[in-house]
């Protein structure tokens, strides 16, 4: 059984990294948005991009490191990786912020159980865009 377990780990390492990496995220995604929305009282969208600041960073450390293993470490290509996560992310802030505004700040979907069903459903569409997103443009 051991043995099965090793050999379907290193067989699918990647994807299993990235959802293991891509839920820890999520959880500094959540903490943070927690912060902003419910504590301090900023507007869902506005929590949203600061949840997504935090996330990013952490998700990019993690992804360049431990996900798809990019090794090179010259100016010119941590540069690229950099600019190019970057900017995927930001189309992934765009998905996101609109799928909040809409559901939030528009329809009123604002009690906590409808907040964390509209969050949990842009962050599904997120993590496959930005999977696939890293492995084939960013970290390839």
């Amino acid at each position: 059984m051991f043995n099965y377990c090793k050999s379907a780990y290193l067989k699918h390492k990647e994807i299993i990294s990235y959802l293991f990496f891509g839920g820890l995220t999520t959880l500094v995604y959540y903490g943070v948005y927690y912060v902003f929305s419910w504590k301090i009282g900023f507007s869902a969208w506005l929590s949203g991009v600061f949840a997504w600041v935090a996330a990013v960073a952490f998700a990019y450390i993690t992804n360049k490191i431990w996900v798809f293993e990019s090794k090179k470490t010259d100016k010119k290509t941590v540069t690229r990786e950099l600019i190019s996560f970057i900017v995927a992310r930001l189309i992934s802030l765009g998905m996101s912020t609109v799928i909040l505004f809409i559901f939030i700040d528009w329809f009123g979907y604002d009690t906590t159980i409808q907040e964390f069903i509209v969050l949990t459903a842009a962050n599904i569409v997120v993590i496959i865009f930005n999977y696939f997103a890293s492995k084939y443009f960013i970290f390839k």
